[in-house]
């Protein structure tokens, strides 16, 4: 890009749920054998990981805290926010997340990038809960920043083990250039068909 700009991707890749089906026939009468489950045939099945826009917005104001509109996700999906602040002198610190139904917010990466005294950062969360409420996400800031932008997603069908939606990241990388007509994230080999990489730029 011109003007020394850099340009920065972050890439987060989410693993698909696993459900077991056990493939057995069920008994005609009590005189026929029931096969135990050693005899039985498994076969796996991933479930598609889909994504859903919750909300994303733009404000240029000189502030600490941002809000978002109102959310209401689903239970037992993982909530994404990509959250992206710029500062005239450097790069300020990751912003907090609170509201939006979830108790807590979790740090899933972040970078600065833009120039060789770096003055934007992205930083992406995660949460989840088997009992979400609903409301506006508040982006605070412990200095006060610029131009904040945000992302926020749903993702169904993914790994639901972990604390907060841990088991749902598998890996995460970055990368930032300057005056470059692309950039490439390397990511390791996905383990199942079904899942999926989520890049910010």
């Amino acid at each position: 890009m011109a003007g020394g700009r850099r340009t920065i991707a972050v890439a987060i890749a989410l693993i698909a749920t696993l459900v077991t089906c056990v493939d057995r026939r069920t008994p005609t009468s009590f005189s026929e054998p029931v096969l135990d489950s050693s005899a039985s045939t498994a076969a796996l099945v991933s479930v598609p990981i889909s994504q859903t826009l919750l909300t994303s917005g733009h404000d240029p104001n000189n502030l600490k805290i941002y809000t978002t509109a109102s959310i209401a996700p689903a239970p037992n999906t993982l909530v994404t926010v990509a959250v992206l602040t710029h500062q005239s002198s450097s790069a300020a610190p990751s912003p907090t997340l609170s509201g939006g139904g979830m108790s807590a917010w979790d740090v899933v990466a972040t970078a600065t990038f833009n120039g060789s005294t770096p003055l934007d950062r992205v930083t992406i969360f995660r949460a989840m809960s088997a009992s979400p409420g609903s409301g506006a996400i508040s982006i605070t800031s412990s200095v006060t920043v610029s131009n904040c932008q945000w992302v926020v997603s749903q993702w169904d069908g993914v790994d639901i083990s972990g604390t907060n939606g841990s088991g749902a990241i598998v890996q995460t990388g970055a990368t930032t250039g300057t005056a470059v007509n692309g950039l490439t994230v390397s990511l390791g080999g996905f383990a199942d068909p079904a899942d999926v990489a989520y890049g910010v730029f």
